[in-house]
């Protein structure tokens, strides 16, 4: 115990700091820099919020989202991803809207069919709302699968950069020993 008291005290003289600015340069060692860090760091914004409390999204989520977005669609999986709320409703409600134009100038233009028969000519009107919910139906799927496959990512990389490993400060403490003194060194890097 004796000795252990011995080695901290002599380690407690022989402290030197040294702390490092933005261009690295190391101050004098004995003495001590003070440096002001900002106290308007930037605040999170309400979306980096919601990464970081929705977490990664899994190998699992993202297979499982992409094979369901990209078959059943609907929103489904970004249902599954957990990103429903920020774009898997316009998916929803897009194709249900476009889906339900396609059916309404089919059946319209079909009851006129069968009301007044066949005559070779086909309504503007009616073949104008199938077409633009077909089209409209197809674009909507297209644009789905795409988001469902690159969405999952862009949250994970965003993710990743929020939770990085490499702080913007670092401090490092480390013990010098050499021939005449006995210390501890350290260095804050911005």
């Amino acid at each position: 115990m004796k000795s252990l008291l011995i080695f901290v005290f002599l380690f407690s003289f022989g402290l030197k700091a040294q702390i490092l600015n933005d261009d690295a340069r190391p101050v004098e060692p004995g003495s001590v820099e003070i440096i002001k860090t900002p106290t308007d760091l930037p605040e999170l914004s309400p979306e980096d919020k919601a990464i970081l409390s929705a977490g990664p999204i899994t190998k699992k989520k993202y297979i499982s989202g992409g094979i369901l977005g990209s078959t059943v669609g609907f929103g489904t999986g970004h249902l599954i991803v957990g990103k429903w709320k920020e774009s898997g409703w316009l998916y929803t409600v897009g194709e249900v809207g476009f889906l339900a134009l396609m059916v309404g100038g089919y059946k319209k233009s079909l009851g006129d069919t069968l009301s007044t028969g066949f005559n070779g000519n086909f309504d503007g009107a009616n073949t104008g709302l199938m077409l633009t919910g077909y089209v409209g139906f197809i674009a909507t799927r297209i644009g789905e699968i795409f988001d469902i496959w690159a969405r999952p990512k862009d949250h994970n990389r965003r993710y990743q950069e929020l939770t990085n490993d490499n702080p913007l400060a670092s401090i490092q403490i480390y013990p010098t020993i050499d021939a005449e003194n006995l210390g501890l060194n350290f260095a804050l890097q911005f």
